[in-house]
């Protein structure tokens, strides 16, 4: 039995305008979690929490959970200002 953290990208390929340096880019995403392994078996996931970074500036963010959600399910998904936390 262990506990580890995982991460998995997300593809998100829509360009933007960066509202910080005025220039033009995207953004990496990623998907990470906690998960709970049981004789190789994930048995449970936890502290689920998307990441954001602009290929601009570097500036990063925390992503909103339904976005987030959305976007892993593959919809598709036109990420806004408001749909971003940023981290101090």
């Amino acid at each position: 039995m262990w506990i580890k953290t995982l991460e998995k990208p997300i593809n998100y390929d829509k360009v933007h305008r960066c509202k910080f340096c005025d220039d033009i880019g995207s953004y990496n995403i990623v998907y990470t979690y906690q998960v709970l392994t049981l004789f190789f078996i994930p048995v449970w996931r936890w502290n689920k929490t998307y990441f954001a970074e602009t290929t601009c500036c570097h500036k990063q963010f925390i992503l909103d959970k339904a976005v987030g959600d959305m976007l892993r399910n593959g919809e598709d998904v036109e990420i806004v200002d408001s749909d971003f936390f940023r981290i101090a």
